[in-house]
């Protein structure tokens, strides 16, 4: 009984799956160059950059969601 399941399991997934990719093309998508993150910058000058997302971002959210003490928000 159990093999079974696992085996109706698997079919459905397959199925879901096939379906899933029925009819989808391929895009051609180009993006922006943007020029690299400085290696060092001022905290004022991070704060600059980062008043257009902070308007949105209030102080209910965490200042940045970067783990990464080097990105700087």
């Amino acid at each position: 009984m159990k093999n079974a399941l696992i085996i109706l399991g698997a079919l459905l997934l397959s199925a879901s799956a096939q379906a899933a990719g029925h009819g989808e093309t391929a895009r051609h998508i180009t993006y922006p160059f943007y020029s690299p993150a400085p290696r060092q910058q001022a905290q004022e000058d991070a704060d600059a950059k980062s008043a257009g997302c902070l308007s949105c971002h209030s102080t209910t959210d965490m200042p940045s969601m970067h783990a990464n003490p080097g990105i700087k928000l």
